[in-house]
């Protein structure tokens, strides 16, 4: 189940380009914008709530950012992708379901404890594994993915920006809106 966890806040990272500190324990606590429970949720195609078999896209809610000191939140919402491992109701689909293995479901954070460390450790040693340098990754190669995968794919640099909250144009240093803005984002991440 703990990987699984793992696995299922990987996807929603990425999918969503989000900071270590808006999904994930850092030491000891939580910032106060972490992505709670309560805000991520399966949705239809208005980005409205469903169940999962319903699902056509996953919505979360930040209820602030490390850019947001003001605390105004943003909603984002992100379509199935058309695979079935590397997907965001596939990874919110895993989280849930680790989490009840795991007991944690009243933990109010989404990834329920799941530390910056243990998350390095595994791409670490993922890394590792297939022959790369484990020197060159970090939690922040999540975010560094998601935004590349989606320029190499052709997404707008609009698109980006909104889907990974950016106020300035610092994303394009990386590779080189509403639910309906986002719809097909996941798939071309995916390709």
């Amino acid at each position: 189940p703990r990987q699984r966890l793992v696995w299922g806040c990987l996807l929603i990272g990425y999918f969503f380009l989000l900071r270590r500190s808006e999904f994930l324990k850092i030491g000891k606590s939580y910032h106060f914008y972490c992505l709670k429970r309560r805000n991520a949720f399966f949705s239809d195609d208005e980005g409205r709530r469903t169940s999962y078999k319903l699902a056509t896209s996953v919505t979360v809610g930040l209820e602030g950012a490390k850019n947001d000191q003001f605390g105004r939140g943003s909603w984002r919402t992100m379509s199935a992708s058309g695979n079935k491992t590397l997907c965001p109701i596939q990874g919110l689909r895993h989280v849930l379901q680790a989490r009840k293995l795991l007991r944690q479901e009243v933990n109010p954070h989404l990834c329920a404890g799941l530390t910056v460390q243990s998350v390095v450790q595994v791409i670490k040693s993922t890394a590792r594994r297939i022959g790369v340098p484990a020197a060159k990754y970090s939690s922040h190669s999540i975010r560094i993915g998601g935004a590349t995968a989606l320029a190499s794919a052709g997404a707008s640099k609009i698109a980006i920006k909104f889907i990974g909250r950016w106020l300035s144009d610092c994303f394009e240093e990386y590779p080189r809106h509403a639910a309906s803005s986002s719809k097909g984002l996941s798939r071309l991440m995916i390709r």
